[in-house]
């Protein structure tokens, strides 16, 4: 056996799989002579000339998308293996290779920085297959059970805090993230269940579940700031003979203060044959009292968060209110409402949000009327205000 092929499988294991692959890979390099790599099959030709490879054995879901591997090879024999990830939606990213001779010995890392989106269509026409199949593998048998749902969203469970482990918090890009993203950065994230609901959707059971995400320390234990800020989260589960598979799942959608409290999910049509969800919830500090209703709109992999609808009911004198700084939100008595309008042009209903009552304004010394009428129209699964 020669010590440079050993150590190839090695080096490839390190920086593909974190060295928890090394008897597949070990089996791959040294079994094989170039170019049948166990597990890698042949897709079809780049636009440069390259032939493109698959390794359809090692899809791992990550975050929320998938994790994958192909090879590519050049006239010489010479080729790269390359590391993939996609987010099941638009983006196929190709993060980092490994470069080797055509006789097998190491030819350097290649890594582009900051990863390069990846959009051959030979490869986007395998994403869908590559997605369902990560995603659908996770479940479990029986009776609906929080901790087993925990144990297939997360792949791992801790008996004694009672929560879903996700062995590293990746946070979604969105300006409401970067307050909170030093108190996850290298760490892991502790889940628990909120909410599961069960529902019927196209004649089909079904549950969701809505999740929320603390920092793990690093001596072990659930994060101790109860007021502090957590991630929220949500999957829905479809029952196929006599399985719990997960069919759509978000790790992060929103941010969550300490002080929230949800309080229901349940179904509501967002258009002819479209079913969302409504999360329902409530906040309150000092003599502030907020409401709130969140939509919820599945797609084929994702639980989307569409809209955050606030509806204040808030108690507090002018006197009060003129004393403290965020007397706007304190002094506000706002009811909210919302109502699904028809779509002529689309799938989805206009949604349409009015608000109703007074705020206090601080120049004014007085309160005064606050109504206001939006309508929002769905665009790529977040309501947005038309016009």
């Amino acid at each position: 056996m020669s010590i440079v092929r050993i150590l190839t499988a090695l080096w490839c294991c390190f920086l593909l799989t974190g060295c928890d692959q090394v008897g597949h890979m070990l089996q791959a390099i040294i079994s094989a002579d170039f170019p049948k790599v166990p597990g890698f099959k042949k897709v079809g030709t780049l636009e440069n000339g390259r032939k493109l490879y698959l390794d359809s054995s090692r899809i791992k879901w990550e975050g929320d998308g998938i994790r994958f591997y192909t090879l590519e090879t050049d006239s010489s024999g010479a080729y790269t293996i390359y590391s993939m990830t996609s987010d099941c939606q638009t983006q196929v990213t190709r993060e980092h290779g490994l470069r080797y001779m055509s006789g097998g010995s190491p030819a350097g890392q290649d890594a582009p920085h900051p990863p390069e989106p990846f959009a051959q269509s030979i490869l986007r026409q395998r994403i869908d297959d590559l997605c369902a199949a990560s995603l659908s593998a996770r479940r479990f048998a029986g009776s609906f059970d929080p901790q087993k749902a925990l144990l297939a969203l997360f792949g791992d469970y801790n008996e004694t805090l009672k929560a879903g482990v996700w062995s590293a918090v990746r946070l979604p890009e969105g300006a409401q993230f970067k307050d909170v993203a030093a108190d996850y950065a290298n760490r892991q994230g502790l889940a628990t269940v909120e909410i599961a609901q069960a529902f019927r959707d196209d004649d089909q059971e079904k549950y969701v579940v809505v999740t929320r995400i603390v920092p793990l320390t690093a001596e072990g234990t659930k994060w101790g700031c109860g007021a502090c800020a957590s991630l929220l989260g949500g999957a829905i589960f479809v029952h196929q003979q006599d399985q719990w598979v997960v069919e759509a799942e978000t790790k992060v959608f929103d941010i969550i203060g300490g002080h929230d409290r949800l309080l229901k999910i349940q179904p509501v049509e967002v258009g002819p044959r479209k079913l969302g969800l409504s999360l329902s919830g409530e906040v309150g500090y000092a003599n502030l009292q907020i409401e709130y209703d969140r939509i919820l709109i599945p797609s084929r992999y994702h639980l989307h968060q569409a809209i955050e609808v606030i509806k204040f009911d808030a108690s507090g004198d002018e006197s009060t209110c003129s004393a403290r700084g965020w007397e706007q939100e304190l002094c506000a008595k706002l009811i909210g409402r919302r109502e699904f309008m028809p779509n002529p042009n689309g799938p989805y209903s206009f949604l349409q949000v009015t608000m109703t009552g007074t705020t206090y304004d601080r120049n004014l010394g007085k309160r005064r009327h606050a109504d206001s009428m939006k309508t929002y129209e769905l665009v790529n699964y977040r309501y947005q205000e038309r016009g």
